[in-house]
């Protein structure tokens, strides 16, 4: 190497001293790493450590992964339980609903009768009524009718006499004026029969 610096343009000397220095910088340089290096029963007893070390991890990690496995696994049978609890509450206050309509409903079936009937009753009443309401106007009418037939008949009756008054009755002052002056023997004609 030495050779190849003094072809480079380095004289003699100067090459030895940078050879130098780069061995003096390798030997420093060697001497860190064999301090940093392990012998090999130090490299045997980190590696023993190490195994140790990931067994004692593994454990953990399994134990953790059994821990959290059976917390997960109680939690799933208490959502589980949970779920079962609600569904069966949801069941009950449907059957209860159902319980509750079910009762509305025959309840107010039942209202229903009772207003028809009561509306029949009603209705049975005023058909009643309507049916005496009738029968009293009926009779109101034919009183009506006889009390008009009467009148008429009185009216006619009384017209025919009027009439008969009327026509005849002159006819009839005459015959007895004819007949009073035609007195018979021995009957005298008074100033009060005139009149």
């Amino acid at each position: 190497m030495v050779n190849g610096l003094i072809q480079s343009g380095f004289t003699r000397g100067q090459a030895t001293a940078v050879m130098a220095m780069v061995r003096g910088r390798v030997e420093a340089r060697v001497g860190d790493v064999r301090g940093a290096m392990l012998t090999k029963s130090d490299l045997e007893n980190d590696a023993y450590l190490f195994r140790a070390a990931l067994q004692e991890l593994r454990m953990e990690m399994q134990m953790t992964r059994k821990n959290d496995q059976s917390l997960l696994e109680s939690q799933s049978a208490g959502v589980s339980r949970e779920i079962e609890s609600l569904f069966q509450k949801t069941n009950d206050q449907i059957a209860n609903l159902r319980s509750d309509i079910t009762i509305e409903v025959n309840n107010h079936r039942h209202d229903s009768g009772l207003v028809m009937k009561g509306m029949d009753m009603e209705l049975h009443e005023l058909a009643t009524k309507y049916q005496m309401l009738m029968g009293e106007m009926k009779t109101d009418i034919e009183a009506i009718k006889l009390g008009s037939i009467r009148r008429g008949l009185i009216t006619v009756v009384l017209t025919a006499l009027f009439l008969s008054a009327v026509f005849w009755g002159p006819r009839v002052v005459k015959r007895v004026k004819k007949k009073d002056d035609v007195a018979p023997p021995g009957y005298q004609v008074s100033a009060n029969d005139g009149q």
